[in-house]
C-alpha cells in the first residue's frame, strides 16, 4: 500500500508537470498550467519521501543494494515482551564473525538467501546467529516434551538415554519427572509411545526440510558457538587499536604520545643543567 501510494503520487506529479505537453498553451490556461506544475513539483518529492521514509523505517532499504559476499543482512530480534525484529546490515569479518553497529555475532554458517543476499537470524541475548534448523528443532522439542530451558533439556536428554527396551515403556517414562505434565495429556502421551527407542536416545526430530536432527547435532553446535571467541576477538581488536594509535599517525601530524617520554626526559635534563649553572655562577 505504501509503495502504491508513493508511486501514485510520483506518477500524478509527472502528469501535472507535463500537462502543457498534451494540451496546447493559451493565455487563458496559463494560470491553470502554473498551478498544476506547482502541484506536480509537490507530489513527486512527497511520493519519494513516502517510499524512502518507509524503507528506512523498516530497514528493507538494505535489500536494494547489490549482493556482496562480504556483507550479510541480519533479522535481529529483541527479548522481553516486545520481541519485534529489525533488519540490520552486518559485515563478515575474519575468523567467522558478523559485525554490525555496536553488535558482534559468531557466524555459524546458518541462514538463507533472499534476493541474492545472505540473510541470518540473530538475537540480542545470543552471541551467535541462529540457524533455521535449530529454531525448528527447539520448537518441536518444547512442544513434544514440555521443556522450558536448556538445563531441563540436558537433564531430559540424559534420562532418555537410559531408557531400556526390555522394560515397560510407560513405567520408564513415568519415572522421569520432567515428563509428568506431558503424560497427563493422552494425545501427547500416545505420541511418545509411538516413538522408537533410538529416537528417544538421540531425541531425534524431523524438521521442515526433511532432515533428521539429533540432540548430538545441537550439542555440537552449541560448543562451536562459544562466546569465549568473541571475548578473544574484542581483546585482540582493542590491542590492535591501541598499537595503531601508539605507533601510527596521519601524514603531517605530530604524534605527541609517541614523543612524550623523550620530551619529558629532555625537560628534566635541561632543568638540572639550569640549576647547576645557576649554582656555579651564583657563587
Amino acid at each position: 500500500m505504501i509503495l502504491g501510494l508513493g508511486s501514485i503520487l510520483i506518477v500524478f506529479g509527472m502528469i501535472f508537470l507535463g500537462t502543457d505537453v498534451f494540451i496546447p498553451l493559451s493565455l487563458e490556461l496559463m494560470p491553470l498550467f502554473f498551478t498544476l506544475k506547482i502541484i506536480g513539483i509537490m507530489f513527486i518529492p512527497l511520493g519519494l519521501l513516502v517510499i524512502v521514509g518507509r524503507a528506512k523505517q523498516t530497514g528493507v532499504d538494505v535489500f536494494l543494494d547489490l549482493p556482496n559476499s562480504k556483507r550479510t543482512i541480519c533479522i535481529h530480534s529483541r527479548r522481553g515482551k516486545n520481541p519485534n525484529a529489525s533488519i540490520i546490515s552486518g559485515k563478515l569479518t575474519d575468523l567467522e564473525f558478523i559485525r554490525s553497529k555496536n553488535k558482534l555475532f559468531k557466524d555459524t554458517g546458518g541462514g538463507f538467501r533472499l534476493a541474492g543476499h545472505d540473510v541470518r537470524r540473530t538475537h540480542e541475548t545470543i552471541c551467535h546467529d541462529i540457524p533455521e534448523w535449530l529454531g525448528q528443532y527447539f520448537h518441536l522439542i518444547r512442544k513434544k516434551y514440555g521443556v522450558s530451558n536448556i538445563d531441563d533439556l540436558k537433564s531430559l536428554y540424559d534420562s532418555l538415554k537410559k531408557l531400556d527396551g526390555n522394560e515397560d515403556a510407560i513405567k520408564q517414562l513415568e519415572g522421569i519427572k520432567l515428563l509428568n505434565p506431558i503424560l497427563q495429556d493422552e494425545k501427547k502421551k500416545q505420541d511418545l509411545l509411538n516413538m522408537r527407542l533410538s529416537d528417544f536416545h538421540h531425541m531425534s526430530e524431523m524438521i521442515w526440510d526433511g532432515t533428521t536432527i539429533h540432540m548430538e547435532d545441537v550439542e555440537e553446535f552449541i560448543e562451536s558457538a562459544t562466546p569465549n571467541e568473541l571475548d578473544a576477538l574484542e581483546k585482540q581488536e582493542f590491542l590492535n587499536e591501541m598499537m595503531r594509535e601508539k605507533n601510527y599517525s596521519e601524514p603531517g601530524s605530530f604524534n605527541f604520545a609517541k614523543w612524550f617520554p623523550y620530551i619529558t626526559t629532555l625537560i628534566l635534563v635541561c632543568a638540572v643543567a639550569v640549576v647547576m649553572v645557576l649554582g656555579v655562577f651564583g657563587n
